[in-house]
This record gives structure tokens, C-alpha cells and sequence, in this order.
């Protein structure tokens, strides 16, 4: 039974997750910053680099989930 619920729960986040709400402007810049980030800690030798894969992740796959939280879209309205 605990199975078949983690399961049920498992499909209801990627559903969630195939809904887009970045845009295109906004995954370019979020990409820029994660590769900034990336290079800054490597130059001053930072565990804080690790924080680039953030906007590195929401730019892949499209959503952030923050702006599902406050219902924000940078996505172009059909």
C-alpha cells in the first residue's frame, strides 16, 4: 500500500514538473548565472558553486518551482 501511494505521488511531481513556466529570456539568464557562479567558484576555490546548479536545473527542464508557488509564467501565453 505504501508503495502504491509513493508511486501515485511520484507521478503527480513529474506531472507537475511537465508544466512550464520559464521562459526562453529567463532560462538564457539563469544559465548565465549558473555558469558565472560556476566560474566564480572555481576561481576562489568555493564549496558555493554548488548553488549553480539551480538556475542550471530550472533553465533544463523549464520550471521552477518558486514560481509555481506564486504563480509566475515567463512563458509566452498561447
Amino acid at each position: 500500500m505504501i508503495f502504491i501511494t509513493l508511486y501515485i505521488n511520484k507521478l503527480k511531481a513529474i506531472s507537475i514538473i511537465k508544466e512550464k513556466n520559464v521562459g526562453k529570456n529567463d532560462k538564457i539568464f539563469r544559465i548565465i548565472v549558473g555558469l558565472i557562479i560556476v566560474v566564480l567558484a572555481v576561481l576562489f576555490k568555493s564549496i558555493w558553486g554548488l548553488l549553480a546548479a539551480l538556475p542550471i536545473i530550472t533553465a533544463i527542464y523549464s520550471f521552477c518551482p518558486l514560481y509555481k508557488f506564486l504563480n509566475i509564467s515567463t512563458t509566452k501565453r498561447k
